[in-house]
């Protein structure tokens, strides 16, 4: 059941006036953010995942699948990690996700950079997959 607190905050939030949030060119600082505040913030959002990954399992043994998620998972966490804009990480089983500050257009190279290199880091992966016998992860 839902406490009485949480309505009442709910309550100030959805009776809040629409002009109340105010907009930022930048992901503002978690200590920034309140329960009495709200930002729009240009941002970009970035997914990567196994495609089919379901089907996995029917082809490598546990050893394998998980040589290959821990590969997958930590080189695109360190690629992300690497690009100065990216505000946030996360990992929802193969999964991989990144907040990254939007830049203007003229300065939105870095974005691209690091959506090509996640792009030949699959590519290399699949390559040392298929050298290993196994099937390629088909990450997109």
């Amino acid at each position: 059941m839902t406490s009485p607190t949480a309505w009442i905050a709910s309550k100030a939030i959805l009776d809040a006036p629409d002009g109340a949030y105010e907009e930022r060119d930048s992901i503002p600082s978690a200590e920034a953010l309140t329960f009495e505040n709200g930002f729009y913030v240009k941002c970009a959002a970035l997914f990567i995942d196994i495609r089919e990954s379901s089907s996995l399992p029917d082809r490598h043994t546990r050893p394998v699948l998980g040589k290959l998620y821990r590969a997958y998972i930590s080189e695109c966490v360190a690629v992300l990690n690497s690009d100065p804009n990216c505000r946030e990480v996360s990992i929802k089983g193969d999964c991989v996700n990144a907040i990254l500050t939007r830049l203007s257009s003229r300065t939105s190279t870095p974005r691209f950079e690091t959506t090509a290199k996640l792009n030949s880091l699959v590519m290399i992966l699949n390559w040392q997959l298929e050298r290993k016998g196994y099937t390629p992860s088909n990450a997109a």
